[in-house]
């Protein structure tokens, strides 16, 4: 207490803060002392020592000392100075030992100059190719084989390419065929104007100009996939085939000398033991430097140094003279392994032959590899143009079939096939057949010429179109039923020809004539079929008019053409009906086929939709896993720390009252 009142006097001229602090301290003393004193003397009732009255406590002796000597190594150790030398020892060991480095690198100087020379030698001579000339074993380049594991990961690319080669081309030929039929609409005569037909004109030549450019690149790109495909079959090929197809030496024709080939194999043989000796007398030397040590000598010894070190080095020159001669023995061998090889000039020449086609082909292997992914996307975009321009193509026709009048269809007629047909000037008729007596008949309608744009004047496109109309009629007329209302003279057998040509205003009868046959009666029991197995289209129905019985023959021949005019202008239009809804039917399909296109895209982007969504929630509900777990893990973290400050306090407050206990007044 006096000393806190001794400090409170002192602290009069320091600053407020520390006379706060003892102010603080001074009263708390006080207030500690006053309770400690009133409970000793109402509860405890002891008496306070004197401190002169007190047992002065004496120290114990707690280590026992134990003697020992500063010299004894098992206590101390070594001597830290043991290895002190005198410099002057010193500077003659690093002259030794430069000395010896020295040497070291003119030996290792030595055999690095040979080495080297022995590389570039056989690099040059290339012996083991000699001397392993039937090994069939062949060193593949590394950017070949990375290509074949590449190309053989890609299954099914090179056919991929082939079929599309093929798509484009059968795209070509598809437009060429569209073209054809719009040239057949715009050479019919028609009601509409010339300036529409030549407009249609010009839209189908600048078509089929771009479809001659496409078809030049077409037979660029069939002409790359045909130089192409070897090389890429061969990348494809197994392991076997394709080392089977590299170039080798042939065996059964190769020139070789048995002895120089055993003295060269011999002098290789002397060259691998020369470099396996200098190889272990470098590492026994080197060795040897780093082991020899005349420090003991230099420390012992007060003769002179250089002697010293003459005895040192004797033993290391030694070892390096080996060394040299071993070098100088190489010499040796490459002068007798030129004069051997130049004895295999011929199987030398025959190798060098078969690595420069070896070489060559691996090199034409990678430009393949190179130029097939750009011909790749030439096909592709190859497909692009010409699937576009069928579009305009189908858009062009189908604007010409609602406008132009379509062009006849072209039957064909079996010749094998024939019918019994009355000839024309058996019937008598009263005006002269196919010339009517007004002269009204039509002069016969010729041939135009369809030719495209991009072919030459020397290839004639006339189209005849054939059409039997008039013969199944005819054939009609002579059955039993006409014959019983008409009296005919003795007919004729018709069989279909191409001796003679009739020519009508609507279409070509071809016919022929043969020798008279019995009456038709005789042959034909019952009225005969008319020949229809080539027909395309279904026949019409026929309405002809009853022809009197007369004495005298008399068949109308304008009523005949009249009824075969409108039997083949029902035809073309039963026909351009049926064309027209299987182009409608088509167009339905193509668009079917593209709508299923559009659903499947679209069930695709839902598809990826939902798994994006998917992904995003399951990476939401992860991060809200982990957020509950630091939570969790923050409020078992707060408990503790408030458990901790908890105890603190308590042990703080426990320490303040037990302090208070010794107070001595």
């Amino acid at each position: 207490m006096d000393n806190i009142l001794a400090a409170s006097k002192v602290v009069k001229v320091l600053q407020p803060v520390v006379k706060n602090a003892v102010k603080y301290l001074t009263e708390l003393v006080q207030a500690k002392s006053q309770s400690s004193v009133q409970s000793n003397q109402q509860v405890y009732h002891q008496l306070v020592p004197q401190y002169a009255e007190l047992e002065e406590i004496h120290g114990a002796l707690l280590v026992k000392p134990i003697e020992f000597s500063i010299s004894d190594k098992s206590v101390l150790g070594e001597d830290i100075f043991s290895k002190l030398i005198p410099m002057s020892v010193l500077e003659s060991n690093s002259m030794y030992s430069e000395e010896k480095a020295n040497l070291l690198r003119s030996v290792c100087e030595t055999i690095q100059d040979k080495d080297r020379e022995l590389g570039e030698f056989l690099s040059k001579v290339n012996i083991d190719e000699v001397l392993n000339y039937t090994d069939n074993k062949i060193q593949i380049p590394a950017d070949v084989s990375k290509i074949r594991t590449e190309i053989s990961n890609e299954e099914g690319r090179v056919e991929g390419m082939d079929a599309l080669l093929q798509s484009v081309l059968q795209m070509s030929n598809q437009i060429h065929r569209k073209l054809d039929e719009i040239s057949m609409y715009l050479t019919r005569d028609s009601p509409e104007s010339a300036d529409k037909i030549l407009d249609f004109q010009n839209q189908a030549d600048k078509i089929d100009e771009y479809l001659t450019q496409g078809d030049k690149s077409n037979q660029e790109l069939h002409q790359v996939m045909k130089e192409l495909k070897p090389k890429l079959s061969m990348l494809t090929a197994t392991d076997t085939n394709f080392t089977n197809s590299l170039p080798k030496l042939d065996l059964l024709t190769v020139a070789f000398d048995e002895t120089a080939e055993n003295r060269l194999q011999m002098l290789m043989d002397k060259i691998q033991e020369m470099q396996t000796q200098r190889s272990t007398l470098e590492q026994q030397l080197r060795r040897d430097m780093e082991s020899d040590d005349i420090t003991s000598h230099l420390i012992s010894s007060d003769s002179n140094r250089e002697k010293i070190f003459e005895v040192g080095m004797k033993k290391h020159k030694d070892a390096a003279n080996v060394i040299r001669q071993n070098c100088q023995a190489q010499d040796n061998i490459l002068k007798a392994m030129t004069e051997t090889n130049a004895s295999l000039a011929a199987l030398r020449k025959e190798l060098l032959t078969v690595r420069s086609d070896r070489e060559s082909m691996f090199k034409g292997l990678v430009e393949a590899w190179k130029r097939m992914g750009s011909t790749e996307d030439s096909l592709k975009d190859g497909m692009k143009f010409y699937q576009n321009l069928d579009k305009k193509t189908l858009k062009l026709f189908e604007t010409i079939k609602s406008i132009l009048p379509p062009p006849p269809i072209q039957q064909p007629i079996n010749p094998s096939h024939t019918a019994t047909i009355p000839p024309l000037d058996t019937y008598k008729p009263i005006s002269p057949f196919m010339s009517p007596p007004d002269g009204s008949a039509r002069p016969p309608v010729p041939s135009r010429r369809l030719k495209p744009a991009n072919q030459t004047e020397d290839v004639n496109y006339d189209i005849e179109v054939v059409d039997d109309t008039e013969l199944k009629l005819l054939n009609w007329a002579a059955s039993e039923q006409v014959n019983k209302q008409v009296n005919i003279e003795p007919i004729q057998q018709i069989a279909v020809s191409p001796l003679r040509e009739s020519t009508h205003e609507s279409s070509n009868i071809i016919i022929a004539q043969s020798a008279p046959v019995p009456k038709i009666d005789s042959i034909l029991p019952s009225p005969p079929k008319p020949v229809t197995d080539h027909i395309i289209a279904p026949e019409p129905q026929l309405h002809i008019p009853q022809v009197p019985n007369l004495a005298t023959p008399v068949f109308d021949t304008s009523q005949l053409s009249q009824l075969i005019h409108s039997n083949q202008s029902e035809t073309n239009r039963t026909i351009s009906s049926l064309q027209t809804g299987l182009n409608r039917i088509n167009q339905s399909v193509a668009e079917l086929g593209l709508n299923m296109t559009a659903v499947i895209n679209q069930s695709s982007q839902s598809n990826a939709a939902i798994s994006a969504l998917n992904q995003r929630r399951i990476h939401l509900l992860t991060t809200l896993r982990n957020k509950r777990e630091e939570t969790r893990a923050n409020q078992v973290a707060c408990q503790q720390m408030k458990q901790q400050l908890e105890e603190t306090r308590a042990l703080v407050e426990g320490r303040m009252t037990h302090n208070q206990l010794p107070l001595h007044f």
